[in-house]
């Protein structure tokens, strides 16, 4: 790229001084700025171009020439073909200190070429041999990286002010890097050349290159650099684009293209467009990697906008300080990245609101821990990963996602939207004493001294009335000593109601289900279940299957069904205090009374099945009294 201003030379006074040259900015390693006082404005644009190394080879002398690569300049070919800069990079320390000040850098790197240029080049590569062909292009990487803001290893300081660190270009989105590559013309020339040994290994060159191509886009790059903020409502701004190597092409406009060409080299042709599809580009809005940002005191804002990663937070640290701030991320892929990395935010009633759309996968935040600090705060984050942790502080908090992560209360009355339209949505919840568990497609969302729980329909628990929602696996549940509701779903699975009126459902498995205390009711389900109802006036259903139900103290119910009793066991049924209510068509007319041995059979009249025993009890006991 062509040389940079030297920040360094420029001599500030206490007026608005303007620095605004035709060329990026460089402040150099060591290096101190002062901005001193005024509104000052820190701009630069610059523009990197290539040609993917094309040019040159176009232009080389073939005659006498054994090889291509003895016949050209391959630095000239890797330089056009691999091009990289930054609109504004600081090495030094940059102080914008009192005024409102704007810093503002936009990089773009564009890869282009046309179709008269591809084809001299296919001509003179057409004159030596595919194996001459392949060794340069194995030499060279296509490359477009773009910095808006390059600040690795530098610092930044706002001081006082209402000042800005970006851009005001491109739809007031900052620190605009934006990397582009044009594919038609290779197309086009590929399409429309007479085939040809050389064209076919030009051709294969070129999309093996491209398979490993770079093109990157950066707006704010503060790799092991710092940047604060300080007084005054400031605002970090910043946008990353990419439009890979298929810049406006699609399938479609291939296929236009290559229309009239013939068919060995409309093959040959789509074949490169398909690679060139498919090569994607990474866009960060800011990346933070081991880096450090302080937006210090008063209402600050970043704002950020992304194709591929909004913040990259790895190892890095970010503290929006004092005050009311928010910090706001769009991509389409990732938000924040912040794997060993650590969100602070301090004091206030601060926001983080991401937004991750159209990505294979897309992700809100992942990694990392969030300290949520003193304040009402809120995490808007959608799709959580990495197992993040967020901790709550001193407030009423609000977090709003679901994925792999664990969330911990603070002082306050907290709360998790977890996006899910109903709790029967997910595959599986699990409460511990103030600790509840979420799973659904192998993710686990872990909480502790959450005190709301808000499903997409509107529905609101708190941790004393969460539901239970059984897997489809062998599941463990041990209730509260409030009323629970429990269903388990398929497996064999294994409750414990504990105290309160609880509700139990077995469903599918073979399960052992404890009531506890409390007056509860049971449902076995499908399966050979073991049902106890425990102290209290309890409800027993053993459902489908060969079930064994004991209700324990207390005037206790046990359902005997007509459509769903299978010998089931009735092991401590008490005459006078428990009863046999009789469901699915079945009468006391229509049932017989059977002693065998020291119990007593319940039988179907008509179809002469065993639909109960009871445990120890005398058929001469029994009556229309014990039924209901």
């Amino acid at each position: 790229m062509e040389p940079s201003f030297d920040l360094s030379t420029f001599l500030f006074t206490d007026e608005s001084d303007i620095v605004t040259p035709d060329t990026a900015i460089f402040n150099p390693l060591f290096s101190v700025v002062n901005a001193l006082k005024g509104d000052d404005q820190i701009i630069s644009n610059a523009l990197i171009t290539g040609d993917f190394g094309f040019q040159a080879i176009s232009q080389v002398e073939t005659e006498g020439r054994d090889s291509l690569m003895s016949s050209i300049n391959i630095d000239t070919v890797t330089e056009q073909a691999s091009i990289g800069g930054y609109g504004l990079k600081n090495r030094g320390i940059i102080n914008l200190n009192e005024g409102s000040d704007l810093f503002q850098g936009l990089a773009i790197a564009n890869l282009s070429t046309t179709v008269e240029v591809v084809a001299e080049a296919i001509a003179v590569a057409s004159n030596f041999s595919a194996g001459s062909i392949s060794q340069v292009f194995a030499t060279i990487d296509f490359q477009a990286i773009a910095d808006g803001i390059d600040n690795t290893g530098g610092a930044i300081n706002t001081n006082s002010g209402n000042d800005t660190i970006g851009s005001v270009l491109f739809g007031n989105l900052t620190a605009t890097a934006i990397a582009t590559a044009d594919a038609s013309a290779i197309i086009e020339a590929i399409a429309t050349l007479p085939m040809s040994e050389g064209l076919q290994a030009f051709a294969q060159a070129v999309a093996l290159n491209l398979t490993n191509a770079t093109i990157t886009a950066t707006g704010i790059n503060n790799q092991q650099g710092a940047m604060t903020t300080g007084l005054g409502s400031d605002t970090i701004k910043s946008t990353a684009d990419t439009f890979s190597f298929a810049l406006g092409l699609s399938f479609a406009n291939a296929l236009e293209i290559v229309e009239t060409a013939p068919e060995e080299n409309q093959v040959l042709a789509l074949a490169v467009a398909e690679v060139f599809l498919q090569a994607n580009g990474i866009s960060i809005a800011i990346n933070n990697t081991e880096g450090y940002i302080d937006t210090g005191a008063d209402k600050d804002t970043i704002n950020v906008n992304s194709r591929t990663i909004g913040i990259d937070n790895t190892r890095g640290y970010i503290n929006t300080g004092s005050h009311d701030d928010r910090i706001i991320v769009s991509s389409e892929n990732l938000a924040i990245q912040n794997s060993g990395g650590h969100i602070n935010m301090a004091s206030g009633n601060d926001i983080i609101s991401v937004q991750a759309a159209n990505g294979i996968t897309p992700f809100g935040i992942v990694g990392g821990t969030i300290f949520m600090g003193n304040g009402d705060d809120g995490v808007f984050a959608g799709q959580l990963g990495g197992n993040v942790q967020i901790a709550m502080g001193n407030g009423n908090d609000y977090v709003e996602g679901f994925g792999s992560a664990s969330l911990f209360g603070g002082n306050g009355l907290d709360s998790l939207g977890l996006g899910i339209e109903n709790e029967t949505d997910l595959d599986s919840i699990n409460i511990v004493g103030r600790n509840a568990y979420f799973t659904l497609d192998d993710q686990l969302l872990r909480t502790n001294e959450f005190e709301g729980f808000i499903f997409g329909n509107g529905q609101k628990y708190n941790i004393n009335n969460l539901p239970f929602l059984g897997s489809n696996n062998e599941d463990s549940f041990k209730g509260r000593e409030t009323e629970d509701f429990m269903n388990l779903r398929a497996g064999d699975d294994i409750a414990y109601g504990l105290g309160g009126s609880d509700k139990i459902l077995g469903q599918e498995g073979d399960d052992l289900l404890d009531g506890g205390s409390g007056n509860d009711t049971i449902e076995g389900g499908i399966g050979n279940d073991i049902l106890r109802g425990g102290l209290g006036d309890d409800l027993l259903d053993g459902g489908l299957g060969h079930d064994v139900m004991t209700g324990g103290p207390g005037k206790d119910r046990f359902i005997i069904s007509g459509q769903t009793a299978e010998r089931d066991v009735i092991a401590d049924y008490e005459d006078g205090i428990d009863l046999l209510e009789l469901t699915d068509g079945l009468t006391f007319g229509g049932i017989t009374v059977n002693q065998s041995g020291k119990n007593t059979e319940i039988i179907d009249a008509n179809t002469h099945e065993v639909l109960a025993i009871l445990g120890r009890t005398e058929a001469a006991q029994i009556n229309a009294l014990d039924f209901i």
